[in-house]
């Protein structure tokens, strides 16, 4: 009796552990794939920011391109109306005469007109720059939030999955505990005698019986 009791606490004992151990292992796997659906999240994020920084630098690096460039054009345009003014004196002419300050205004307007390009060249370098700069984060977020979803559902999937596991077992174990505990045998009070017993033969043999009779 006490053989079967013992054996039928263990395997409730056994039967949940192995219950509780595999799904604290379903846990962890799922754990596991959370954190790595937010280390992809954390990773786009940081190589957005990298690229956001990356393109604000060579922003940077047009915009000063184009300043140097417009200022190269700005010496030489001051040169060449110098020039112009003095090849103009020098011939005779005044500076102030309908030729020579046409020729001057040529100059400057083609100066403005080379810093003007350089400066539209420069905004639709740094159009394109954002531009890019924009898709490629994009696409880089598109892709970790997918990646980190599949990794958030398999993690939901582990855990329930984990979770039905244990109530399966849970079930199979207390069903295999009152299996061999109902064959325990208690012992029980015997079962009282089903036929009367014999009063007149007890009377007899008693001290009242007839044989002691005093008379």
């Amino acid at each position: 009796m006490w053989g079967q009791i013992a054996l039928a606490a263990f395997t409730f004992v056994s039967g949940a552990y192995s219950a509780d151990a595999s799904r604290k292992g379903a846990n962890l796997s799922a754990d596991a794939d959370d954190k790595a659906s937010r280390y992809s999240l954390l990773t786009a994020n940081e190589r957005i920011r990298r690229l956001q920084k990356e393109a604000q630098l060579t922003k940077y690096n047009v915009l000063e391109e184009a300043g140097r460039n417009k200022g190269k054009v700005n010496t030489m345009a001051k040169e060449a109306i110098a020039t112009a003014t003095t090849e103009g004196g020098g011939s005779g002419a005044e500076v102030g005469s309908g030729t020579t300050r046409s020729n001057l205004r040529i100059m400057a307007q083609d100066a403005f007109l080379a810093q003007l390009d350089i400066e539209i060249g420069a905004n639709k370098n740094i159009e394109s720059i954002q531009r890019e700069s924009k898709l490629n984060s994009e696409t880089i977020w598109k892709d970790a939030k997918y990646q980190s979803d599949q990794y958030r559902d398999k993690a939901d999937a582990t855990r329930k999955t984990g979770n039905n596991m244990h109530t399966a077992n849970m079930l199979n174990t207390i069903v295999q505990t009152g299996s061999i505990a109902s064959k325990a045998k208690f012992k029980s009070t015997p079962d009282e005698p089903k036929t009367k017993p014999d009063y007149s033969s007890i009377y007899a043999k008693s001290k009242y019986g007839p044989q002691n009779k005093p008379y």
